[in-house]
């Protein structure tokens, strides 16, 4: 954000624009495909009069663009990746933009009017589990990483003073190396000796103070992997963190269809624990030592999409076994 001074400034919880909705001028519009173009990331969801452009749909932001009482040529390609400019028209008193690629014109949709939407949302709730083994440690990392994105793409005003504590860990190879997804994140995600020094000053504040040594002397990667996928303090310290600088955000909200069964299936995974003998109020609850919290899988969809998937996954901590995730089917089985 730029102050009266014409100054950057640092963003904080209370001053943040966990929303924005503005209209945007024809050049504003061809700057954002192009922006997207550059990526090679262009992508087109017709919503009947509507065309929706997404530029960043993430657990921590929904960020796209939509174009109004839109008009989309029926020989417009459906894949748009090849698309590597645009151009803004005009013609009798309607605007359109032109897409274009390396062979020639793709197309040109015209429209009443071009409108950009940005929101931020909670994510610490949140779960992916695209990848078995250690998938608690791959949350974590899910997580950071999409603080980084937030900031690379969005810039500064979209990231508070406790998330840019923890966006260096993303930049530790030992613990960037629990992907979340079935690749490296080298590519993505660069190395930095500021990452390793806040990953030692997390370990030795959750009291892990040999595995703060290991880090801060570079050590064998493998050792220092292990010992912190079986770190319990280390595991609780990151995901508080990551919890207070979540918070800041309002929780996501869909229609209220979507809403009512999402809450249901929140009330049975209630009753199916408690049943169980588990103790607590959603999503946190214990039994004998062994501490469970209920994790959400949102679905990424622009307003209008016939199928959401919302599902519940349990993320269960004990002495004996470790971490584990669960599937909620599996609640009665514990």
């Amino acid at each position: 954000m730029t102050g009266a001074d014409g100054m950057n400034r640092r963003t904080t919880e209370t001053d943040m624009p966990v929303m924005q909705d503005k209209e945007l001028t024809p050049q504003e519009l061809v700057q954002y495909v192009r922006d997207i173009c550059d990526a090679e990331a262009l992508e087109l969801m017709l919503r009947g009069n509507r065309v929706y452009i997404p530029y960043m749909m993430s657990d921590a932001v929904e960020a796209w663009c939509v174009l109004e009482d839109a008009e989309v040529p029926e020989d417009m390609p459906e894949d748009t990746e090849d698309v590597i400019d645009a151009v803004a028209l005009c013609a009798e008193g309607r605007q359109g933009i032109c897409l274009r690629t390396e062979d020639g014109i793709c197309g040109t949709i015209w429209y009443r009017r071009a409108r950009y939407r940005q929101t931020l949302y909670q994510y610490h709730r949140i779960i992916h589990c695209w990848k078995t083994g250690y998938e608690h440690m791959r949350m974590l990392v899910y997580m950071v990483g999409t603080i980084s994105d937030k900031l690379t793409f969005l810039g500064e005003e979209v990231v508070n003073d406790r998330e840019r504590e923890l966006i260096p860990l993303i930049e530790y190879k030992p613990f960037r190396d629990f992907s979340p997804i079935g690749e490296s994140l080298d590519e993505w995600y660069p190395d930095s000796e500021k990452g390793r020094s806040v990953m030692a000053d997390m370990a030795e504040a959750a009291g892990e103070e040999e595995l703060a040594k290991l880090i801060r002397e570079n050590g064998p990667e493998e050792g220092i992997r292990s010992r912190m996928a079986a770190s319990g303090k280390l595991f609780r310290l990151l995901y508080g963190r990551i919890c207070q600088a979540s918070s800041a955000y309002p929780v996501r909200r869909y229609a209220p269809a979507e809403e009512n069964r999402q809450q249901a299936m929140r009330r049975e995974a209630d009753r199916r624990l408690k049943k169980a003998g588990y103790g607590g109020i959603y999503p946190d609850y214990e039994k004998d030592g062994e501490k469970i919290t209920v994790l959400e899988e949102h679905p990424f969809a622009l307003p209008g999409a016939d199928e959401l998937k919302f599902a519940l996954h349990i993320l269960s901590q004990d002495e004996e076994n470790g971490f584990r995730i669960k599937e909620i089917t599996e609640i009665t089985e514990i």
